[in-house]
């Protein structure tokens, strides 16, 4: 078994800056099985957007594009997990492809959500603090490539603060509740088209 090549980051890659131009595609978020939808609410069960609120403040996504919706049952595993998946990638740094079986399993169970780009890059959040309304917080799409995968993205909240993942607050958990309703109401399920993301976007 071989680990898709097309993942891997290579040395003449950069990060993705330009979100807007990628405005018409869809972060896949990834989840452990196909039983996505709540049988009373028909909406996304909330612990498949995030099964811990304060997960949200840096929710792991995908760019779907050169990354295939399938390409969600690659499981990075072992020892070398951290390596692989939890510190980002050096820009310039060349890979070398998880082995298996001691790096990676494929696991086709997982199901996913998708989101639009479109609705979540720039969107706005209102939360209250220390009982004060009129806060708000704003959704980033950013680039975190890793170096099992070029394409992956991550959902980040700012404030007048900065980035509300280094910050601390009883606030916090009220208004990653309010973005996680935010996300169940503009994920699907329904695999979005694959389109072509233009190479001088991160060459």
């Amino acid at each position: 078994m071989v680990y898709p090549d097309r993942l891997l980051p290579r040395p003449n890659y950069r990060l993705i800056s330009d979100i807007e131009a990628l405005d018409s595609f869809f972060l896949q978020r990834g989840t452990p099985d196909t039983d996505i939808i709540d049988p009373i609410t028909h909406t996304i069960k909330p612990k498949y957007i995030s099964f811990q609120t304060g997960h949200l403040h840096d929710l792991s996504t995908n760019l779907i594009g050169i990354f295939l919706p399938e390409d969600r049952f690659w499981r990075i595993i072992g020892e070398n997990k951290e390596y692989f998946t939890r510190e980002l990638w050096p820009v310039g740094e060349a890979i070398e492809a998880p082995s298996y079986p001691d790096d990676f399993e494929h696991v086709d169970t997982l199901g996913a959500i998708y989101l639009p780009i479109n609705k979540l890059n720039g969107l706005s959040i209102p939360y209250d603090k220390e009982g004060q309304d009129g806060f708000t917080a704003i959704c980033k799409v950013l680039h975190t490539p890793v170096r099992s995968n070029f394409w992956h993205f991550s959902l980040r909240w700012f404030n007048e603060e900065g980035d509300a993942l280094h910050q601390k607050g009883s606030w916090k958990k009220r208004m990653l509740t309010s973005a996680r309703a935010a996300l169940i109401e503009f994920g699907a399920i329904s695999e979005p088209e694959v389109q072509k993301i233009d190479i001088p976007l991160y060459t």
